[in-house]
């Protein structure tokens, strides 16, 4: 039996522009698309994790760069805010799913992004909030899916999980979660109807 409902933010629950993100990094910065990618990906998961803070990440920024721009204290939220566009078919099928089970969110973010989520009300109507910079670990670890299932008191056949990212399923379906990967809210009812969870 379906006790849980897991789901990833970006790309589920909402779209957004990581480009934006990029592009007030270069300007800030003076940094080409390209070097920025290098950083994101040198230190990407650091940040997410919460191994360090998003102003140490601006530092290390500063000495890669050798530069000391004024940074606004949300440089990583602005693109984020700017384009965040709630995905109003997935929230419909969120509150379908509510009356039947408790549902949660399994994030990879960092601290300013979830301010735009929660003021956007991406996380209303979910019953736990699991976010990689609280918890120390990203997806697709499975640390993080074991947290969330210990957490809930369920074990992985009594939840499913839902990511855009198909390595994040796997790893939560080598747990023995039921993962599906997100493509669109019509194939996720589809899904969903295979286990007779929405109408």
């Amino acid at each position: 039996m379906i006790k849980a409902g897991i789901f990833d933010v970006g790309g589920v629950l909402m779209t957004h522009d990581d480009k934006e993100i990029d592009q007030d990094i270069q300007r800030t910065f003076n940094l080409s698309a390209k070097k920025v990618g290098e950083l994101i990906q040198q230190y990407g998961t650091d940040l997410q994790s919460g191994k360090i803070s998003e102003d140490e990440f601006i530092k290390k920024l500063s000495k890669e760069t050798r530069t000391s721009p004024i940074v606004q204290t949300d440089l990583l939220a602005e693109g984020l805010a700017r384009t965040i566009k709630p995905q109003n078919d997935v929230r419909k099928i969120i509150k379908q799913l509510k009356r039947r089970m408790q549902l949660s969110i399994l994030s990879n973010t960092v601290a300013s992004h979830a301010v735009v989520l929660r003021k956007e009300k991406i996380f209303e109507d979910f019953d736990h909030i699991f976010l990689s910079f609280e918890l120390g670990y990203v997806k697709p670890d499975p640390r993080i899916y074991e947290h969330v299932l210990s957490r809930l008191n369920i074990k992985p056949e009594e939840a499913f999980f839902v990511d855009d990212r198909r390595e994040n399923v796997l790893a939560a379906s080598e747990l023995g979660i039921r993962g599906f990967h997100f493509r669109s809210a019509g194939e996720l009812i589809q899904d969903l109807r295979k286990l007779h969870l929405v109408l």
